[in-house]
């Protein structure tokens, strides 16, 4: 995921650079930074909680990698801008996840697994104002390219509930979100079906929609068991395929 993400920045790099100047090209590039950081918050609880499941068996090594991510990405946003709101945003965040570090170095415990639930939850609410506080007027494309990415997002977080609700964290609230998050895919997804993809995006585009009416059923805990490598291995799928649409539609505009 991440090596593909850093062509999907090149590619916002060069497109605002050439059509819109500096200025504009600053706003895109937070803003595609502000997607990164939805995304990784919600990619941070899920796999705090794949390392501490017995059954899939992962060290930390991803973890701690996603993490140091997190705070590269906190840091290039705070030199992007000039904002007093987003830098003080961006402050709050650093120290966040720098406490997210220090947990994650700790034994796994339910107290710290809920630690973990709440900082993922505040890094992407920030990550919403920070969105919101350099938005600009998008392009059909870049609406495109921006709904594909919140596909992404959106299954991390599906995937974050799931495993934690089969370590214990069932409550109704958690319930409901990932309802919410599955609901929000479904749309996301169905907003595709109107754009003319080209021949081998639409191979790509009909995969992602076989593959999620497969994966979708196994998000409704009353109807599965515990199946979190299935769960894992095929959204990393799903994620892939969902990357290729990205690129597209990041050179298409």
């Amino acid at each position: 995921m991440h090596r593909v993400k850093v062509n999907i920045s090149i590619l916002f790099f060069l497109i605002a650079s050439t059509l819109y100047g500096v200025s504009t090209f600053k706003n895109v590039k937070i803003l595609e930074l502000t997607e990164d950081i939805k995304f990784t918050s919600q990619e941070i609880a899920k796999e705090y909680f794949y390392t501490n499941n017995t059954k899939f068996k992962r060290d930390k090594t991803s973890l701690n990698k996603i993490v140091l991510d997190m705070d590269d990405k906190l840091r290039i946003l705070s030199r992007l801008t000039k904002s007093t709101n987003t830098r003080n945003m961006l402050e709050f965040l650093i120290l966040n996840n720098e406490e997210i570090s220090n947990i994650i170095s700790k034994p796994y415990s339910l107290k710290n697994a809920s630690l973990i639930i709440e900082y993922s939850e505040i890094i992407l609410e920030s990550a919403r104002f920070l969105n919101k506080e350099n938005s600009y007027n998008f392009s059909s494309e870049e609406n495109m390219l921006i709904g594909v990415r919140n596909m992404a997002y959106l299954l991390e977080r599906i995937n974050k509930y799931y495993v934690a609700y089969h370590l214990g964290f069932d409550s109704n609230y958690n319930t409901k979100e990932l309802n919410k998050a599955i609901d929000d895919f479904d749309k996301e997804l169905n907003k595709l079906d109107n754009y003319n993809y080209e021949s081998h995006e639409n191979s790509d585009y009909k995969s992602i929609v076989s593959l999620w009416k497969s994966v979708r059923l196994f998000f409704y805990r009353e109807k599965s068991r515990n199946l979190s490598n299935i769960v894992y291995l095929s959204t990393n799928k799903l994620e892939n395929l969902i990357d290729k649409l990205a690129i597209y539609h990041s050179k298409n505009q």
